[in-house]
């Protein structure tokens, strides 16, 4: 564990509005997250405002395909492996298709590229125990947020499906 991580996460344990420090604490750490990388330094200190250390025990089912989708919730993995998983109609055991380790960003809305009309389903597992950075994003922010993260989303699918950004795009 680095010293901006253990800083950063002594501040998330706060409950509560964060003191300045904690938050230059959590700023600290955000800066190298591929997350935040297209946000400016005021768009990240505000979902950084909105952010919880979240310790989940492995086996837990973090998403699945029939919750309702919730655009406003994100995690970033810190420690610890999550994977999406998806079960097929006929009953075939499920299958990882998406591994999110350190660093990796998730959400509910990547369990989409899975499910289909023809009975699959899909959800997100934590493979080992994990510790995650939960990001509520503010209502006031959402359509910004969309705009901000679209880039990285295009890189994560470009590189899981072996495209080019471009293509990730259309």
């Amino acid at each position: 564990k680095s010293r901006s991580w253990l800083k950063c996460e002594s501040a998330l344990q706060h409950v509560g509005a964060k003191s300045h420090t904690e938050l230059e604490d959590i700023m600290k750490f955000t800066r190298r997250l591929d997350f935040f990388k297209h946000m400016a330094e005021a768009q990240r200190s505000r979902l950084c405002q909105h952010m919880h250390l979240q310790r989940i025990a492995s086996g837990t089912v973090l998403h699945k395909s029939s919750d309702l989708p919730n655009q406003s919730v994100w995690r970033i993995v810190v420690l610890g492996r999550v994977s999406v998983q998806v079960t097929e109609q006929d009953g075939n055991p499920c299958y990882s298709v998406w591994n999110f380790e350190s660093g990796k960003t998730f959400a509910r809305s990547y369990l989409e590229l899975f499910v289909n009309n023809e009975g699959i389903s899909a959800h997100v597992k934590a493979i080992t125990p994990c510790q995650c950075l939960l990001i509520n994003i503010p209502h006031e922010m959402r359509h910004e947020f969309k705009s901000l993260t679209r880039p990285l989303w295009y890189e994560e699918l470009a590189r899981y499906f072996g495209m080019s950004i471009n293509e990730a795009g259309e």
